[in-house]
Order: C-alpha cells, then sequence, then structure tokens
C-alpha cells in the first residue's frame, strides 16, 4: 500500500530483494508492458516483512524517446492492467484503502489504454479490441471514455461518441474560437 500511494509500486529501480525471496520467479514474456510491475506484486506476495526508507538514495532519468511508458499499443495496457488488477487483489487482502487504490489505479490503465486506441487506431482495429475484451471488472470506470467504450450502446454509436468527445477535449481553444465565431461575430 506504501508503494502505491507514492506511486512506486512494481518498479525494479527501487528495489533490493534477497535471492532466496526470488528463486523462480521470472518475468512474464508475454508482456510488453508492467510485467516489472507484476513480477514484484508476486515478490511481494512471498515476503515475511518488507521495509520502505524515505529518503531518496538516487536520481533515475529516463529517455523518453525509448521509454516503454510511450507505449502506444492498447491490447498490451488493457492485459497487463488485468493481470495487475489481480495480483493486487490478491495483495490488499481485504484492505478497503488497498482496494480503492487498486480501484483507482485500474481504472486510470482502462482509461489510457482507451485514449491509445483511439489515439493510434483506425475504427475496424478499436472494433476488434472491443469484440475481444468487451469483460472488464465491475468497477465504475471515472473517465467519460471508458464509460462510454463500455456501456451497452451498439458500437458504432459509443465509437463515434468517443471520437467526438476526444476531439471535442483535445482542441477545446478551437471550439470555444468556433462558438465566439458564430455567436457573437454579429
Amino acid at each position: 500500500m506504501i508503494t502505491e500511494k507514492y506511486g512506486y509500486a512494481g518498479f525494479l529501480w527501487d528495489t533490493a530483494y534477497k535471492r532466496e525471496l526470488i528463486n523462480d520467479l521470472r518475468f512474464c514474456e508475454s508482456l510488453k508492458w508492467l510485467e516489472d510491475h507484476l513480477f514484484s506484486f508476486d515478490a511481494f506476495a512471498r515476503c515475511q516483512k518488507m521495509i520502505c526508507i524515505p529518503e531518496v538514495t538516487y536520481h533515475y532519468m529516463t529517455n523518453q524517446g525509448e521509454s516503454l511508458s510511450n507505449i502506444k499499443d492498447a491490447k498490451a495496457i488493457y492485459q497487463a492492467a488485468n493481470i495487475e488488477y489481480e495480483k493486487k487483489m490478491i495483495l490488499a487482502k481485504g484492505n478497503e484503502e488497498a482496494l480503492q487504490l487498486n480501484i483507482a489505479s485500474y481504472n486510470s490503465k482502462l482509461s489510457m489504454s482507451i485514449h491509445t486506441l483511439y489515439r493510434y487506431y483506425n475504427y475496424s482495429s478499436r472494433h476488434n479490441f472491443w469484440k475481444h475484451n468487451q469483460n472488464i471488472h465491475s468497477i465504475l470506470p471515472t473517465d467519460r471514455a471508458v464509460r462510454i467504450f463500455y456501456s451497452k450502446a451498439p458500437f458504432i454509436l459509443k465509437d463515434a461518441f468517443i471520437v467526438c468527445y476526444l476531439k471535442m477535449k483535445r482542441s477545446k481553444s478551437a471550439l470555444k474560437s468556433f462558438v465566439k465565431l458564430l455567436f457573437y461575430k454579429h
């Protein structure tokens, strides 16, 4: 819960493990994203005791051009989010705060998946993604595009809504200018 609260849940660069703890643990090679987090959650589940230190002991820098944080694969994000959700539910052991943090994290990743889907994919790919990934966990996503995407509306309708919603969201200044021009030009 501490690592989740402060945004360092599962990164390998901020963690040291005893060799006996890791033993036969391996990365999930079928995943292209979040595999370090999933590895860490499996390791956390084996721990008897963990120590978190509040001091910053180094500065981590990324090269944005090569960072996996810039992932453009909606399916990989979705797949990893679902696996992560399951592992975190086990780690939460019924703790209400941990459950809420897990739900918030899952919602955030669902949102990232849908926004990636609509930023980089065409209609056919979006429809195919929807056909294969309709079953999300029974939590209410907070992002409007995600709520629309997983609604019971026909796909063609919700796809049109999301495209319009995201285009308007990205260009609010252009929309404001248009409205001013349309209504206040007289």
